[in-house]
């Protein structure tokens, strides 16, 4: 039998300074933040990037759902104004193997940027889960054909 409970402890456990853990009902939010550097190119600004895994529980059948998240947002002041992007990708599949960016220079250092496999932390929500007597929701063509 699924202990929801258990699982939810279990991922709980997967908060560091830079992740979060948090719970709404059935659904529980493993975050990763990748990147957030303050930049100074040109100007000032800041960068921020994040992955997230939300884990929707279905109590009855014992089942997990996993939905993945990745959102990048920048915001920067420069001699050209005020500039801002905000990118946000949602995946209900699969997994966002690598995530590399790299731009600008940053005062103090040779450069700044990040690498980020999310490949990890998937395989510890999944571990987490499965310890704990959940099994994944099968999709339209896994139900179909079994």
């Amino acid at each position: 039998m699924a202990d929801l409970s258990g699982a939810i402890d279990a991922l709980q456990g997967l908060t560091t300074p830079d992740s979060t853990v948090t719970v709404e009902g059935d659904v529980v939010r493993v975050e990763v933040r990748y990147r957030d550097v303050s930049q100074l190119s040109g100007g000032a600004g800041r960068g921020r990037a994040a992955f997230v895994i939300e884990v929707h529980f279905d109590e009855a059948a014992g089942e997990y759902r996993l939905t993945f998240i990745d959102s990048a947002a920048s915001a920067q002041v420069g001699l050209g104004g005020l500039s801002g992007s905000y990118s946000s990708t949602k995946m209900l599949s699969g997994t966002v193997r690598t995530r590399s960016r790299a731009s600008g220079w940053h005062a103090g250092e040779q450069g700044y940027g990040q690498s980020f496999d999310s490949r990890p932390w998937h395989d510890a929500v999944v571990q987490r889960l499965e310890a704990h007597g959940w099994t994944k929701r099968k999709g339209f063509w896994g139900r179909l054909f079994s």
